[in-house]
């Protein structure tokens, strides 16, 4: 490895191949010596700054305006749209953001979850079917809960709760089947074929 010096700031750089020694750092250094050298100027100098977003120090061109105020495009970016980095309340994840405070819609669901703040309602909605809570931090879909009240058990694992109308918020007790999986899946699959759908498309 030959270590040379960029002609324009100075700065070390690492050159791979013997038979290639780069002079200058970056092609924005080629170009500010090769200007200030047409035009009979000194060369650029540097000076550290702070960037504004994020706090950073970093040395930029003394000519560089723009570059003075930020250390990247990324927090250039984040100043003009107002957003800024924020750990999500949920999983500990840093993420941009204006107004939220987790980092995606099944975070922001766990967190209102686990906190209590849906519980001022004691339901909410997940895929279509209401979900109730029940004693301690647990919940419950409601029509499972209508069904297991009526039987006097809780439903084994080979068992669910078909809604007849198809409606998954209707949940009275005469609109709920217990059915066995391979029941419901057969059910579904023959009212497929009636209405004309066919396996592999066919």
């Amino acid at each position: 490895m030959i270590i040379s010096k960029c002609k324009n700031c100075g700065v070390n750089i690492e050159n791979k191949y013997p038979s290639i020694i780069r002079q200058f750092c970056s092609q924005q250094c080629a170009n500010e010596f090769n200007n200030a050298k047409r035009l009979g100027v000194p060369r650029v100098e540097y000076i550290e700054v702070i960037c504004e977003q994020c706090g950073k120090k970093k040395e930029v061109s003394i000519n560089d305006k723009k570059a003075n105020r930020f250390c990247s495009r990324k927090c250039m970016g984040l100043s003009n749209s107002k957003r800024t980095i924020e750990i999500c309340l949920n999983c500990g994840k840093e993420f941009e953001t204006r107004i939220n405070k987790c980092c995606s819609d099944k975070c922001s669901r766990e967190y209102r979850k686990n906190s209590g703040s849906m519980k001022k309602n004691g339901f909410w909605f997940e895929n279509g079917y209401k979900v109730l809570y029940v004693e301690g931090n647990n919940s419950i879909k409601e029509h499972i809960k209508v069904v297991e009240e009526n039987i006097g058990r809780k439903l084994n694992k080979n068992e669910l709760v078909h809604h007849i109308n198809e409606n998954r918020l209707d949940n009275r007790l005469e609109n709920l089947k217990l059915m066995t999986r391979g029941e419901h899946s057969s059910y579904h699959r023959k009212s497929e074929i009636e209405k004309g759908k066919h396996l592999f498309n066919r």
